[in-house]
């Protein structure tokens, strides 16, 4: 079987992952991509419960990491349910997370500091501002910024969430320079490729902090999702509440906001006590 036999079947589940799962279009776009690369694996649109048991005991024994393989097993429970043969695994549990080394306000000064130009300094200012995940970035549109209200607003997040997020004054006054700068109209993508506008993507922004973290040279291995981990343990150090920073990254549970006070960042949450910004700007 190749990716031209396996094509229709892939365009009938697709929207059985919109319709009957509810999944957003990225979380589509990941199973059925992960899917694809495991039904090419097992060479047939239709694999029996023996022949999956056999893939997946392979592939545990490969080193991929818990979250692959994760995904692996809610794509082929989602197929086999789209199949009328419904599966179910138990996943192997998460780590509790513990979130390593991030950044000081100074490094993420630093690090903005480095953009090369009013395009480079507004993606840098916002992701290190807000707590924005890569793609919720890159899909923003120039509508989605309040700039009047200092909130930006988030369609399509982790789980198809809609949920809003704060910036300071000083990072909304860099975008709307930005926006002014670039002629960004209200439903253009906010940040989009120079050579053709199209959508930015989270690999280029991806080049794009490694760039900047090498001109900077905080010697340290800076990532875009790194800023989102750096944003809460600085909110955290600056008085903000556990719940503030829940509500700032958009969390769907508390307990995962709590990985940061179990990693050693952030004083004690039960105060209830003023919401700060990082001053980064």
């Amino acid at each position: 079987m190749d990716k031209e036999q396996l094509k229709p079947h892939l365009d009938r589940f697709g929207p059985y992952l919109r319709v009957e799962r509810g999944l957003s279009a990225r979380s589509r776009d990941l199973y059925l991509r992960i899917l694809q690369r495991t039904l090419l694996a097992l060479g047939t649109a239709t694999p029996t419960r023996d022949e999956i048991y056999q893939y997946l005991s392979g592939i545990y024994e490969e080193t991929y990491s818990r979250s692959h393989l994760r995904n692996i097993q809610i794509s082929l429970e989602h197929y086999m349910g789209f199949l009328g043969a419904p599966l179910e695994f138990k996943r192997p549990k998460k780590k509790a997370g513990i979130v390593g080394d991030v950044l000081s306000e100074a490094e993420v000064a630093i690090l903005i500091a480095a953009a090369g130009d009013i395009r480079e300094k507004a993606m840098i200012s916002l992701l290190a501002c807000s707590g924005l995940r890569n793609q919720e970035l890159c899909d923003l549109r120039v509508k989605d910024v309040d700039l009047s209200q200092n909130l930006v607003r988030v369609l399509d997040g982790k789980g198809g969430s809609v949920g809003f997020c704060n910036v300071p004054s000083e990072c909304v006054a860099i975008l709307a320079q930005y926006i002014q700068r670039h002629h960004r109209a209200p439903d253009d993508y906010l940040f989009a490729t120079l050579r053709d506008g199209h959508q930015y993507s989270t690999t280029a922004l991806r080049r794009l902090i490694k760039k900047l973290a090498a001109k900077a040279k905080l010697g340290k291995h800076i990532y875009p999702h790194l800023l989102r981990h750096t944003l809460a343990s600085n909110l955290l150090k600056r008085g903000a509440t556990i719940f503030a920073v829940q509500q700032q990254l958009r969390h769907r549970h508390l307990s995962t906001t709590m990985i940061y006070l179990h990693s050693g960042h952030g004083g004690d949450y039960r105060r209830e006590i003023a919401y700060f910004q990082p001053a980064y700007l």
